[in-house]
């Protein structure tokens, strides 16, 4: 069972786009960024081998990797975006490793200058992604964040009650969530674009996640020792992502709008639901005084003798 508000945001998602793509911003301007890791050690687990060609060999400790930037449409990679760096660690979540200086640097060298005007931007809801100015307190706030957050607002409160109650001041003037104010889509909107932002959990919406899928295929099949220093890892990551063309992306792109038109068909089958037009088939009580009794014939077919 999905969770309503998760619903709600996929419809108003769902609606965004289906607007853009009928003004046929899908063409060049529906724009896709994501990121992405590559470790030294990425190999194919399985593989033929014979007695005179033998296996992949399997780094187990890797000791390298390498995040991955970049954003493309339906026309391909945007020329020019691609960021590849060093991790710091070589294990762990690569979106603890990305942070938001990284990406709005980014933003504003890579992206910005290449991509066409009135573009809309689609990425996910990742914390780099979703750094707020002026952000509202939440429960686990300092008390002085909160008194400092009344007094910016120009609320009227006393500061010398207890922190709950302060905290309800909060929620009662809070702004809604579609008004947050994030740094990512105050950068976009500065420069005519219109940001988007996919629904939580629903990753096969990007066409880049397809992308990253082949990209980390063509790797695995180079990588057959196992162990790529930096060098190397850096250079057999831009030879696969040169073999990734734009037809390549124009099925990638139209498999998510196959996938976004199902969503939005099986929602409205819902909405149909929920409004009562389903056909309900009736059926009618029996009657208290009739008796039900069973022959052996029926109780071979199934099918009760019913005796008034």
């Amino acid at each position: 069972m999905e969770r309503p508000n998760l619903l709600h945001w996929r419809y108003k998602y769902l609606h965004k786009i289906r607007k853009y793509r009928q003004e046929k911003r899908n063409i060049v301007n529906l724009i896709n960024l994501d990121e992405t890791w590559i470790d030294n050690d990425l190999t194919f687990k399985k593989c033929w081998q014979s007695n005179t060609v033998s296996g992949v060999i399997s780094n187990v400790g890797s000791i390298g990797r390498v995040i991955i930037v970049h954003a493309g449409s339906v026309n391909g990679f945007v020329d020019n975006a691609c960021l590849i760096f060093k991790a710091g660690l070589a294990t762990g979540e690569y979106h603890v490793q990305m942070n938001k200086e990284n990406f709005t640097r980014w933003l504003t060298e890579k992206l910005l200058p290449n991509i066409p005007p009135n573009s809309v931007i689609i990425y996910d809801n990742a914390p780099y992604h979703s750094v707020q100015e002026d952000k509202t307190p939440t429960k686990s706030s300092l008390k002085k964040d909160i008194v400092a957050w009344l007094t910016k607002k120009g609320i009227n409160h006393d500061a010398t009650v207890r922190k709950c109650d302060l905290f309800d001041l909060v929620l009662l003037h809070k702004p809604p969530d579609h008004e947050k104010n994030f740094v990512v889509d105050r950068i976009f909107k500065s420069h005519g674009h219109i940001p988007v932002r996919t629904p939580p959990y629903l990753c096969e919406l990007t066409p880049l996640e397809l992308t990253w899928a082949k990209l980390k295929y063509i790797i695995r099949s180079r990588n057959t020792t196992g162990n790529f220093n930096l060098t190397a890892l850096k250079e057999v990551t831009n030879e696969a992502m040169s073999l990734i063309y734009p037809h390549d992306w124009q099925k990638f792109c139209q498999h998510v709008k196959d996938i976004e038109d199902k969503f939005w068909e099986n929602d409205q089958k819902m909405v149909n639901l929920d409004n009562g037009k389903r056909k309900r088939k009736i059926v009618p009580m029996r009657n208290p005084n009739t008796t039900i009794k069973y022959s052996w014939r029926s109780l071979k077919s199934g099918t009760p003798m019913v005796i008034l």
